[in-house]
């Protein structure tokens, strides 16, 4: 070992006389020495470990003495917040802002007029297509003609799905047809009804009691074909077609289906058919004639 201020000793290199060979232990052996000859002495080194010591716990007070610091409230959401920078370690998504300038401009679900009788707000649309009040809307009669369900063979296994057709009316010369197709047959039956009613149409009505005239539908291989008839005849239909213009208003029918059977084709076509029927008063116009019902002129207008 080679000690500064021995000059006879010094190599040729000058910067030998910059090494000092020395330990580890023989630093720690010589300051625990040290502190047992003299232990209120202060051992270099450790003054700047206590300082540090001193300004943590002084910051962790001072966090710890704030009221809304969320490490001091109970909730782990908010403490894994703090911990991670506001991110979150939880499943939940952070919350999203609100925009401002769109309060006040959307109306609720649920609608003051309704008197409580919509809450879930489903029968909105229904109203703004029909224009009608709540009570009107839940006065129309409905009725579920045709349900069939599907199996469809997937990988994942058998997938079933449910299709419903529903026809609403007011009896009193209005009718809808709805048809909706779900894998919950609750579901596909509630749909069906609110498009049902949504597409109701004005049915035109001889004497308010039955059509004008034969009108005859083809869909498919199914043939509809309804005839009017005289008062007092009644319905003399099969039980869809029955329902059918049970909800429409027409009490003197006849009907026959000499082809196919299929009930959803045979809703169609009959539907078709009451929408679809011949105006004479049309007819009259296009031919340039005058229309004129002889059993009014005749009778007096006592028809019954």
């Amino acid at each position: 070992m080679y000690e500064m201020g021995q000059e006879n000793d010094v190599p040729k290199d000058q910067r030998a006389h910059y090494i000092i060979e020395e330990s580890d232990d023989g630093l720690w052996a010589s300051a625990q020495a040290e502190r047992k000859a003299n232990p209120n002495a202060v051992i270099p080194g450790e003054e700047w470990w206590d300082k540090i010591d001193e300004t943590f716990y002084e910051e962790l007070e001072a966090e710890f003495a704030k009221d809304a610091s969320p490490l001091v409230e109970t909730d782990r959401l908010k403490v894994w917040k703090a911990i991670d920078n506001e991110v979150g370690s939880s499943a939940l998504a952070p919350e999203l802002g609100k925009v401002e300038g769109v309060k006040g401009q959307y109306k609720d679900v649920e609608d003051p007029e309704d008197q409580g009788l919509d809450s879930s707000g489903q029968y909105g649309d229904v109203k703004k297509a029909l224009n009608f009040q709540m009570k009107e809307v839940l006065s129309i009669l409905a009725k579920k003609l045709v349900s069939r369900s599907v199996s469809n063979q997937t990988r994942l296994g058998k997938i079933r799905s449910y299709s419903v057709m529903v026809v609403a009316g007011n009896s009193n010369g209005r009718l809808g047809l709805g048809m909706a197709r779900s894998t919950d047959a609750l579901i596909a039956t509630v749909t069906a009804k609110l498009l049902a009613l949504r597409n109701m149409r004005p049915i035109r009505r001889y004497e308010n009691r039955t059509i004008f005239g034969t009108v005859e539908k083809k869909i498919s291989g199914t043939v509809v074909k309804l005839e009017a008839r005289p008062p007092g005849f009644g319905l003399r239909v099969s039980h869809r077609l029955f329902e059918m213009a049970r909800l429409a208003g027409i009490h003197d029918l006849a009907g026959n289906i000499p082809r196919s059977k299929n009930p959803m084709n045979t809703v169609k076509a009959a539907f078709e058919a009451l929408t679809n029927q011949p105006d004479p008063e049309q007819i009259a116009i296009g031919r340039g004639k005058k229309l004129v019902d002889v059993r009014k002129v005749y009778y007096g207008g006592s028809v019954y």
